[in-house]
């Protein structure tokens, strides 16, 4: 499914959480607006994916294989 500007709801918000990932600072609000449309298109720069600033499924996945530079923290010890 290709999210766009104006499109809104979980999706979203997977997408920019996987946009901050990267390195953007979005508020996780579910709501693909000005500041979502400028990670994605930064976001295709990094990758190498060039395209319309919407994301698209090749995106998506793109997006789901970068490392969460801030892991969970385990139990001490």
């Amino acid at each position: 499914m290709v999210l766009r500007r104006g499109d809104s709801g979980p999706r979203v918000k997977t997408l920019q959480r996987s946009l901050n990932k990267l390195g953007s600072m979005l508020l996780i609000d579910g709501d693909f607006g000005l500041a979502t449309r400028d990670a994605v298109a930064d976001a295709r720069q990094v990758l190498d994916q060039p395209g319309l600033p919407e994301a698209d499924a090749a995106l998506q996945r793109a997006l789901e294989t970068v490392p969460d530079p801030c892991p969970p923290l385990g139990a001490p010890g």
